[in-house]
């Protein structure tokens, strides 16, 4: 709730700046003060009132808000609204903070004459409605519904009553009974699309029990009467925003569960962020790979043909020391480079191997170089 305060705080600053208008207020002025921003008389009346009476006109509108966080009450400003809109306000939180399938408004038949207040119009049975008004029903807010029928509600608007189980009108010249046709009504609104797959056809408001429709479209579907979201798919009430549509969960966003085109919303990790990989895992588990695939496609290396690469091998590594570590200098043309480029010994060419042999660390060099290049045909 905001706190608002009287011009002793205000009178501490040497500059005050309304914090709706961004218009700087004299020094002995009076501003409003609003989760601790000072609000000009004129934005007051302007900007903030039009939040009440919005409020108090449509639910969709309540409560009147500062912000995202900070609802505002008319009892917070006693001088911004008379007395009179306050008890209005009061009547209408209540029937704002009932459920929406237990408010009971009035039934009773008003005649409402222009630029008249709404009159009783007698029960057809007593008199004819006079001419030249239009009849309605009075529609005032009664309060909750309940399960003992015994007590009847008066309505203060049109002073009539009305049973509170059933919501039907009483009248003094029957006796009343809730009948079956009248708990019917008060039990589902849904009648004309009984046969209907729900969740696929047709959803009911877990609010007011209405029923709603949805031919395409997001999931999330909203009810004005209410002013909730809930979901088309299992009807529950769930925040449009909420995790109830989240990969994972039975009910998609779009289309129907387990149709090739559902969608769900993503996950937070899902917007182009990634999970770090472990690399050097990786790098062992695909050197591994890269070994065990050379070991499966190399022919020589099947029924016993490998010894002949490990005898090449001891020819190369019984060569004299090199120094491995030196930089290399940039490849030229391959094995027609000159022996001090590449780094080996004349003599090296002992062999199946047409021209020089490299010097190697290990039999895995070796084989990942030998792998990669394939021996010129011997001359014949």
């Amino acid at each position: 709730m905001s706190d608002p305060r009287s011009a002793e705080l205000a009178s501490t600053r040497t500059t005050t700046t309304c914090g709706v208008c961004d218009t700087r207020l004299p020094r002995d002025s009076n501003p409003t003060i609003i989760d601790s921003a000072y609000v000009c008389d004129d934005c007051m009346q302007n900007a903030i009132k039009p939040k009440f009476h919005a409020a108090l006109d449509n639910e969709r509108d309540y409560p009147a808000r500062w912000s995202a966080r900070i609802a505002l009450s008319p009892d917070d400003y006693p001088g911004l609204l008379p007395e009179s809109f306050r008890q209005m306000w009061h009547k209408r939180i209540r029937e704002y903070n009932t459920p929406s399938a237990e408010r009971l408004y009035c039934p009773h038949s008003v005649l409402r004459m222009s630029g008249e207040e709404p009159e009783v119009v007698p029960q057809p049975e007593q008199i004819a409605a006079p001419s030249g008004g239009n009849t309605g029903r009075c529609g005032a807010f009664l309060g909750a519904r309940a399960v003992d029928t015994t007590i009847a509600l008066v309505c203060e608007e049109c002073a009539r009553e009305v049973c509170r189980g059933c919501g039907e009108p009483l009248s003094s010249m029957s006796q009343h009974a809730c009948s079956t046709a009248s708990s019917a009504k008060s039990k589902s609104k849904c009648d004309e699309i009984e046969g209907l797959v729900r969740g696929t056809e047709f959803q009911i408001c877990p609010g007011c029990s209405m029923g709603a429709e949805l031919r395409d479209g997001c999931n999330a579907v909203w009810c004005e009467t209410c002013v909730i979201y809930f979901c088309y798919i299992c009807g529950v009430q769930a925040a449009d925003d909420s995790d109830h549509w989240r990969k994972g969960s039975a009910c998609p966003r779009y289309n129907a569960p387990g149709a090739a085109d559902a969608q769900f919303d993503r996950d937070d990790d899902e917007d182009g962020g990634v999970e770090p990989d472990d690399d050097t895992g990786d790098e062992e588990e695909g050197n591994s790979e890269l070994e065990s695939d050379e070991d499966e496609d190399d022919p020589e290396l099947e029924d016993g043909g490998g010894s002949g690469l490990i005898e090449e091998f001891q020819i190369a590594e019984d060569q004299p020391d090199q120094d491995v570590d030196a930089e290399q200098q940039p490849p030229g043309d391959g094995l027609n480079q000159s022996h001090d480029e590449l780094g080996v010994q004349e003599s090296a060419a002992a062999g199946p191997f047409v021209g020089a042999v490299p010097v190697f660390r290990d039999f895995r060099e070796f084989l990942h170089w030998r792998l990669n290049n394939t021996p010129a045909p011997e001359d014949t």
